[in-house]
C-alpha cells in the first residue's frame, strides 16, 4: 500500500513538473493531457529500441502531442525532461 502511494505521488510530481515545463515553453497543455502523455511515454520507454537513431521517448512524445498543436521542436524539448524509470 505504501509503495503504491509513493508511486502515485511520484507520478503526480512528474506531471506537475511537465506542466511547469509546458508553460515555460508556451505549450498549451493541461494537467490531464500531460498526465496521459507522460504515462504513455513511460510505458513505451520500457521498450529498448530505437528507430533510425530517434529515441522512442522523443518519437512517442512528438507523435502524441501533435494533436494538441505542440510543435515538434517543443515536444522534443519536453521529452528530454521525462523521468527515466
Amino acid at each position: 500500500m505504501e509503495v503504491s502511494i509513493i508511486s502515485i505521488l511520484e507520478h503526480l510530481a512528474g506531471i506537475f513538473l511537465f506542466l511547469l515545463l509546458a508553460h515555460a515553453v508556451s505549450a498549451e497543455l493541461i494537467f490531464v493531457q500531460l498526465g496521459w502523455l507522460r504515462s504513455a511515454v513511460v510505458l513505451v520507454q520500457l521498450l529498448s529500441v530505437s528507430f533510425s537513431g530517434l529515441g522512442v521517448r522523443e518519437g512517442t512524445f512528438v507523435l502524441l502531442s501533435q494533436p494538441y498543436g505542440v510543435a515538434g521542436a517543443l515536444a522534443v524539448c519536453m521529452s528530454g525532461f521525462t523521468v527515466r524509470q
